[in-house]
């Protein structure tokens, strides 16, 4: 269960990320767009209960702005 619980803590803390929060950290809709994907593979991530290194392994290969807004983040930061 300890696996699941970055991810959580993740998935939470991005949703709450507001609008002038995403545009200060990534501008434009190339940091909405990754946001969106890092949404979706940190939900899947918890909602199948996926490793702390299978998360870290996906949310790597969104690329850099994923990156950028991952380690805003503190959970998904001590992953990275």
């Amino acid at each position: 269960m300890r696996a699941r619980e970055p991810s959580k803590k993740g998935f939470i803390l991005l949703i709450v990320l507001s609008g002038a929060e995403l545009e200060a950290i990534l501008p434009g809709t190339p940091g909405r767009e990754a946001f969106h994907k890092l949404i979706t593979t940190v939900e899947l991530a918890s909602a199948a209960n996926s490793s702390q290194a299978m998360l870290k392994e996906r949310s790597l290969a969104l690329g850099n702005s994923a990156q950028t807004i991952a380690i805003r983040v503190p959970s998904l930061a001590a992953l990275l």
